[in-house]
């Protein structure tokens, strides 16, 4: 009687956990409970700023794409701070849209400045260490606690909100990652932001989708490969946004080279 009561208690006890992690993930990181110095939309309002400003649609050789001009945030005042208010950052009463959109741009920002702290790097692997990956190592220090680029795109984004469209809103500094949007991203438009870029990334055919009618073949970024269980059935999805046709979702999929250099002007 006694044994089955204590696994009976644990059982429930997992449950409880599992819970907590799948439903709640983010609620471990003091800045979706506690007001600070900085709101969530004061933060937005100065990353807004500062992406409008170092943030450029320039040629380049191979890609359609947004870059960014790293050299200049080395010794930017607005940048250097924002890393700084991220430590001070609260979010009470934001919505949950409020709160996607801050850790959105939050993602961007640290992988920004993973760059900028390590000017001269070719690409964010460079930064990598025997088994020490760079999307495993610190960050940054959002209110208090040390993240990783990972704990902040799998343990907070991927875990708590459940949107797929979050991979076309994640840039990781590479030139085949979507294009670092040209303004923060805002609870009030972040459905219409999302949506765009969804649509613009998949019209680049370099990166994003590009379909061959004659061998009926979509080449698809690698993107929808990695994370295909945030996705489920990729054709159907893409179908359901209206990225496809219903013909072309017959089609065999390939994947496109994912290329790792920086996003670098």
């Amino acid at each position: 009687m006694v044994k089955n009561t204590i696994l009976v208690i644990f059982g429930i006890g997992l449950v409880i956990v599992l819970i907590f992690q799948l439903n709640g993930a983010d609620k471990t990181y003091p800045l979706l409970s506690k007001k600070n110095s900085i709101s969530l939309k004061q933060w937005n309002i100065k990353f807004d700023g500062l992406i409008k400003s170092v943030v450029k649609k320039k040629s380049h050789p191979v890609y359609k794409t947004n870059l960014v001009d790293y050299k200049s945030l080395v010794k930017n005042k607005v940048f250097i701070e924002l890393g700084s208010l991220l430590n001070s950052i609260g979010s009470e009463n934001a919505s949950e849209k409020e709160r996607l959109a801050a850790w959105l741009n939050i993602y961007n920002y640290l992988a920004m400045k993973k760059v900028v702290d390590n000017i001269g790097i070719k690409k964010l692997s460079d930064l990598n260490k025997g088994l020490s990956r760079v999307w495993t190592q610190d960050a940054g220090i959002v209110n208090g606690t040390t993240v990783s680029l990972d704990t902040v795109e799998h343990k907070i984004i991927r875990a708590r909100f459940k949107e797929p469209r979050v991979h076309f809103a994640l840039v990781c500094a590479a030139l085949s990652c979507p294009d670092l949007r040209l303004e923060a991203f805002t609870g009030e438009k972040l459905e219409e932001q999302l949506k765009d870029q969804l649509t613009v990334f998949m019209k680049n055919s370099k990166k994003g989708l590009k379909i061959d009618r004659a061998n009926k073949v979509i080449y698809l970024t690698k993107i929808m490969k990695w994370f295909s269980g945030d996705f489920g059935d990729v054709k159907k999805w893409l179908l359901k946004k209206g990225i496809i046709t219903k013909e072309e979702s017959n089609f065999k999929i390939k994947y496109l080279d994912y290329d790792w250099k920086l996003n670098s002007l």
